[in-house]
């Protein structure tokens, strides 16, 4: 069970730091608190695209992602410390059949894709609107950081 947060403002990041999920502090301006928050902007993204009607199959596609981008949201805030090393059951991973499975959807929704690009000038729904406009500068922009996040932590100390 993670810790629960009773108290919000807690003064602890006056300093410029904040608490990872094993209770380490980093910098508020470090790659990994980047990525994610925009992690975490995805997927509200995500959430408010999930309020407009959609297919049910976009929504359940969208809502394993949500799923997925919590997985790699908890991941992202649990550093891998050897000297540390986490209970095995509260380590979340994101596993090759997620990636395989949103590649999958990719693919089988990337016709869709034209279409919707093509009536965002205004014919489309505000689920095609909102998916157009709050979306790509966080999709585009997240990998960047977990990318500075993967290439920091594998350098040796």
């Amino acid at each position: 069970m993670g810790h629960r947060l009773s108290r919000i403002a807690t003064r602890t990041g006056d300093d410029g730091s904040t608490g990872l999920g094993d209770g380490t502090r980093t910098r508020k301006d470090a790659a990994r608190v980047r990525a994610m928050g925009d992690v975490d902007e995805l997927n509200s993204s995500i959430g408010l695209l999930l309020t407009e009607e959609l297919p049910a199959a976009v929504a359940a596609d969208l809502t394993d992602i949500q799923h997925d981008l919590f997985d790699l949201g908890a991941e992202l805030a649990t550093p891998n410390d050897p000297e540390k090393p986490l209970d095995p059951a509260m380590r979340l991973v994101i596993l090759p059949s997620q990636v395989a499975r949103l590649e999958k959807e990719i693919d089988e929704n990337r016709p869709q894709v034209g279409v919707a690009a093509e009536t965002a000038a205004g014919a489309g729904t505000a689920a095609v609107w909102q998916s157009q406009t709050t979306m790509p500068p966080t999709v585009w922009r997240w990998p960047k950081w977990i990318w500075a996040c993967v290439t920091a932590l594998s350098r040796p100390s």
